[in-house]
């Protein structure tokens, strides 16, 4: 018997479709996927497996029509999001953070940030202004 349990839930509005979205990352025993509800469809859409992370912050961010999680793997940390309009996941390029940290995402206007805790004595902000682009 598979179990399954949910991680996280997020609901959002998909101003092109004129459609709300929530979007479920479930977990099984083996592996994790991601599925995206459409109100308008009335009906669930599974997207991508989970690629070898876990969440580690369960509140999504909402940026750019997308929402953003923080998630360990086994390499160390990433940020992955899921386009609430196309309803794809994409791995999101890191800051440029070494050492030993901890990564929280935040919104600042409207541009994602990221605080990159280093052993609680010190931290870096990043924010990215242009959507996308790592020199940004």
């Amino acid at each position: 018997m598979i179990t399954i349990s949910i991680t996280v839930l997020e609901f959002g509005y998909d101003e092109v479709h004129d459609d709300y979205k929530v979007v479920g990352i479930f977990y099984t025993s083996t592996h994790g996927y991601v599925c995206v509800y459409s109100l308008k469809t009335e009906s669930w859409r599974r997207l991508d497996d989970v690629q070898g992370g876990i969440l580690y912050h369960r509140s999504a961010k909402l940026v750019n029509r997308k929402f953003h999680w923080v998630t360990m793997r086994v390499h160390g940390w990433g940020i992955t999001s899921v386009d609430l309009v196309d309803e794809k996941c994409q791995k999101v390029e890191l800051p440029c953070c070494k050492g030993y940290f901890y990564l929280t995402l935040g919104v600042l206007g409207s541009e994602l940030s990221v605080l990159c805790n280093y052993d609680r004595t010190r931290a870096d902000v990043w924010v990215m202004k242009e959507y996308g682009a790592k020199e940004s």
